[in-house]
């Protein structure tokens, strides 16, 4: 199922919300860990950039490796989130979360368009 908004009721009281963390370059998911630090009321999982359709096609292939989604900056975050015992949820498929918070905006994948509302400049 994956990332779409949970709204998990259990016991008659909402879960504890949960936050996705899509990571990218070493300076950016140092900086979306200390963002997740801030909230400590979230439960937390971290996902390596990723792409969806033709450009993980193209991802696979290598033709992506000079970007955030693939080649050494792909290996470097996960082992960054192993590192440091960070819950790796890849693509976001083990969980279904409240928030996303991703480390860019210029590829959103199709996987965060349902059910989400984007945050940011023009969304006020």
């Amino acid at each position: 199922m994956g990332v779409p908004w949970s709204g998990a009721i259990f016991a008659g009281r909402k879960a504890k919300p949960r936050a996705l963390f899509i990571c990218g370059s070493r300076n950016q998911t140092t900086q979306l860990h200390q963002v997740a630090r801030a909230m400590p009321d979230f439960d937390q999982g971290f996902s390596p950039y990723f792409v969806t359709g033709a450009y993980e096609w193209a991802r696979e292939l290598g033709a992506l490796d000079f970007t955030i989604a693939g080649g050494h900056w792909r290996d470097e975050c996960l082992e960054y989130l192993r590192s440091n015992k960070l819950p790796i949820d890849v693509r976001g498929h083990g969980h279904e979360y409240d928030l996303v918070v991703t480390c860019q905006d210029l590829f959103v994948s199709d996987l965060l368009r349902t059910g989400i509302e984007p945050i940011g400049a023009g969304h006020r």
